[in-house]
């Protein structure tokens, strides 16, 4: 009987081996590590130990008169669930103070704005894990085959982005941490953007599928002013594609969404497909009224003119 503790163990000492896996946790090699590998095997020996003394008590009939609804019972019975498929476990968040998080790297984005975006990051996060960001993962490794970091020490990336793309950098840093997406046409191209960007495969998968699925007539528009905002290209040119196939079926509203310089390929467009030059004259002339502030007399004229 151990005194003075609410619990007795009823048993001999036997079951103690089941704990030596965890005293050699670290050894003398660990310098030459990634931290994520510190990260992941610290929570995974922690999950490991409460796992196996919860093991042992049940074996030895050991009884803990724990409130079934306190917040130590709740965290144990989290642990002992975990099925360890989860690559992030309990991490920090980006939001949170730098200080309190322990942020190790910062992200400093530039959008062409007097004031640059600055994020406070955690190395451990970004670069380890099905979501991680092969960007950062090169850059971690560069810095330590050079020689200009040491693990635990900070740093900071600069990059340039498109405005539209480096508004939604909170979003790529939710996937990142939380696996946290809420995508729409206004949105996916930027995500896809980024997903390239800073190499976050997973996210590139699932906003190329979104984008495959919510493309139509309906939609077209709003794809094709996203993706010329982050020169996106490719997007672009499948959108246009979209756009003269279905052109006299794009709703009035949806039209007048399009660049006016986009809007002049468009009509030029070999491939517009348009029932009669009426129809197209009064898609032309709904364009013209919805965007009269941005259309001089050089546009008006060569979309008057657009030999189709």
């Amino acid at each position: 009987m151990v005194r003075g503790m609410n619990f007795a163990i009823n048993c001999s000492s036997s079951t103690s081996s089941s704990y030596d896996e965890t005293a050699t946790a670290f050894t003398e090699d660990d310098d030459d590590r990634p931290a994520s590998e510190f990260f992941k095997e610290a929570e995974d020996l922690l999950q490991r130990g409460i796992r196996n003394l919860f093991a042992a008590g049940n074996q030895c009939g050991i009884q803990i008169p724990v409130n079934a609804n306190s917040s130590l019972a709740k965290k144990v019975k989290n642990v002992l669930n975990d099925d360890g498929d989860d690559d992030e476990g309990v991490s920090p968040k980006w939001r949170m103070d730098p200080y309190r998080s322990m942020s190790d790297w910062t992200l400093v984005v530039r959008d062409g704005s007097v004031q640059p975006q600055v994020y406070h990051i955690h190395k451990a996060v970004v670069s380890f894990g099905q979501r991680r960001s092969g960007f950062f993962v090169r850059i971690f490794e560069q810095n330590l085959r050079d020689g200009r970091s040491k693990l635990g020490k900070g740093g900071v990336t600069e990059i340039a982005l498109p405005k539209r793309a480096a508004q939604n950098i909170p979003m790529l840093l939710d996937f990142v941490y939380e696996d946290k997406l809420d995508l729409d046409a206004d949105s996916a191209p930027a995500m896809r953007y980024l997903a390239n960007q800073f190499d976050v495969r997973d996210l590139y998968s699932l906003v190329s599928s979104f984008i495959q699925g919510d493309l139509s007539e309906q939609t077209v528009t709003r794809y094709i002013a996203e993706a010329e905002a982050v020169k996106d290209k490719e997007l672009l040119t499948i959108g246009m594609q979209i756009a003269t196939a279905k052109f006299h079926l794009i709703p009035d509203e949806a039209l007048v969404q399009i660049p006016p310089h986009v809007f002049q390929q468009l009509i030029s467009s070999p491939q517009m497909n348009c029932p009669t030059p009426e129809r197209l004259s009064q898609r032309v002339a709904i364009y013209a009224r919805g965007r009269s502030d941005e259309i001089n007399d050089e546009v008006f004229y060569f979309m008057t003119h657009a030999q189709i």
